[in-house]
């Protein structure tokens, strides 16, 4: 019987300080037959499979296995090595990534990233100068005025991913609580930066780390919550303190 719904973010989250990974996977391994596991990154299924096996290289201890990876900023889901086609034909309504790509075209401010972190659901850029604030309303105008209506997200400091408007990690968390009739489910969803905003507007139970990034700082700040705890905790201790404000795991 599944208690609750663990949303966890990978980098500066989940990983960052081996031994906070490793004590978080001890209390999780007592009860993992009690929650859904899922990790919502901006990395690829191969980025992730990659970090997984260097994190056992170093630790020689392996990360938890996740029931769900909502990988690339939300817009690929996947059970197992599977994506989920579902999700695709959901997100892929109105977007039309070749016409993004045309918009934006040798757009001032914006260099595109290596294709490896391309797919058909995503354009991601490094964002060059200072005001990145304007940058972006820029980018938001020039789509609107080619008829596009997509998400845009902004994260750690100047990275800009152009996804299709379904699409987001709060907005796949959605979509799978509600495929699998899990939407009475406590959830608990941790992040570090401005890709991780969407999953704190859903009303979801919300960890932000200590070390979280300026722009999901900045978020918090003007959209305070009781649903969302800022914890004292960096890295993978400030899950478990979020675990453990929210009453999630069983006192001893």
């Amino acid at each position: 019987m599944k208690r609750f719904i663990l949303v966890t973010d990978l980098d500066n989250t989940l990983i960052g300080e081996n031994d906070a990974t490793l004590s978080l996977n001890e209390h999780l391994l007592e009860l993992r037959d009690q929650f859904y596991l899922i990790y919502a990154t901006g990395r690829s299924f191969d980025s992730v499979a990659h970090l997984m096996g260097f994190f056992q290289l170093l630790t020689h201890q392996s990360l938890l296995t996740p029931d769900y990876l909502v990988a690339s900023v939300g817009t690929i889901i996947y059970h197992r090595s599977y994506p989920e086609l579902g999700w695709q034909n959901h997100i892929d309504r109105g977007w039309d990534r070749d016409k993004v790509a045309r918009a934006l075209d040798n757009f001032p401010g914006l260099q595109s990233q290596s294709d490896r972190e391309q797919n058909p659901w995503k354009l991601s850029f490094n964002l060059l100068g200072e005001d990145h604030k304007l940058t972006i309303n820029q980018i938001q105008t020039r789509l609107l005025n080619f008829g596009l209506n997509c998400n845009i997200i902004f994260s750690s400091k100047n990275n800009l991913d152009i996804v299709p408007i379904h699409a987001n990690k709060g907005l796949g968390i959605l979509w799978l609580k509600q495929q699998l009739g899990i939407t009475n489910l406590p959830t608990l969803v941790c992040g570090d930066s401005g890709n991780d905003i969407s999953m704190y507007e859903h009303g979801f139970l919300g960890v932000i780390v200590k070390n979280a990034q300026p722009e999901l700082l900045d978020w918090y700040q003007q959209n305070p919550s009781s649903n969302i705890f800022l914890s004292a905790q960096a890295y993978a201790w400030a899950i478990l303190d979020g675990l453990n404000h929210f009453g999630l795991l069983p006192s001893h």
